[in-house]
């Protein structure tokens, strides 16, 4: 019921909830296209400017909507790639969770938003919803399930995987030597490496205090 309740992106803006809870938007404007992973230029990588500026002008932007707002939005590699590739385009719902509120730090009115504020988006947490897929926040606020073979190694932060755990091994422990060298041991191993460790300890302390002692003695 949209008549008792302000709309997800106003309530968002507001900082009365968190856009990072599930909700389902609409892809309405394509802003920018950014630069394609496959035909970035080699000068394109050697720009003198910071990394974030370089996001930016890699990365596309859209304008999103609830339905009656709508908000810019920052989308990472993989979700720009889909841009360029038509997977994602104007009249596509996405389902989106760990959404960040990008640009300001102050509630705002969506009429009176600046011009740098904006969702950014991952594409580990977003993925396409159903054409009759209910705009705004979610029934369920909870992450959606994922697995493992649909990830991106940068696709940013994974809400909730599904997975099966198939073995599971001992608790191993690594030691790194003053040369840089690794040594891996089982837990018996190292229990019995803790030991000597100690003993050695214990008798450098006993010889150091009976040199102590025969110092202060002579004295």
């Amino acid at each position: 019921d949209h008549s008792c309740r302000p709309s997800s992106e106003k309530r968002s803006w507001k900082r009365m909830t968190r856009a990072a809870k599930t909700l389902v938007l609409c892809v309405c404007e394509i802003i920018s296209r950014g630069h394609s992973p496959k035909t970035q230029s080699h000068n394109d990588t050697k720009t003198p400017h910071s990394a974030d500026a370089k996001v930016e002008t890699s990365a596309a932007l859209i304008w999103l909507t609830d339905g009656w707002y709508a908000i810019k939005a920052q989308l990472d590699e993989p979700l720009t790639a889909m841009v360029h590739k038509g997977r994602l385009a104007v009249g596509g719902k996405l389902i989106i969770h760990g959404a960040q509120l990008v640009g300001s730090q102050d509630a705002c009115s969506p009429l009176e938003a600046p011009e740098s504020l904006m969702l950014k988006i991952c594409a580990n947490s977003c993925r396409p919803a159903r054409w009759d897929a209910k705009l705004g926040f979610h029934k369920d606020p909870r992450p959606f399930l994922l697995p493992i073979s649909c990830l991106y190694s940068n696709g940013g932060p994974v809400g909730c995987v599904d997975i099966v755990v198939l073995r599971s091994y001992p608790m191993q422990w690594m030691e790194r030597k003053p040369d840089g060298s690794v040594v891996f041991r089982s837990s018996r191993a190292e229990e019995k490496e803790a030991r000597r460790y100690n003993s050695h300890k214990q008798k450098a302390m006993e010889i150091l205090f009976a040199k102590i002692q025969s110092e202060f003695e002579n004295e």
